[in-house]
């Protein structure tokens, strides 16, 4: 792909968060992502370990799939976004 098609690409499929982001960037970045992790099981997400513990580590922590998880989170931000 050309760097045109990558950015047009981007702007019709967003990525707000990926495996290395820690929790609490996630959640600076995007408030309504802890209800979204809250939904998907994971409830810890004012716990100390969200200040260091990326999403992947989370989810190995958890039994999650870090795929999904993502999947779920960019696919629940970007809905929010249009809600307001």
């Amino acid at each position: 792909m050309n760097h045109i098609s990558d950015d047009i690409d981007m702007c019709l499929n967003p990525i707000y968060v990926r495996e290395d982001m820690v929790i609490s960037q996630l959640l600076r970045r995007h408030p309504e992502a802890a209800e979204a992790l809250r939904n998907y099981g994971l409830g810890c997400v004012s716990c100390p370990s969200a200040q260091r513990e990326t999403i992947k580590q989370a989810c190995v922590v958890h039994g999650l799939d870090v795929d999904d998880l993502l999947e779920y989170l960019n696919e629940y931000i970007d809905e929010m976004r249009y809600m307001f």
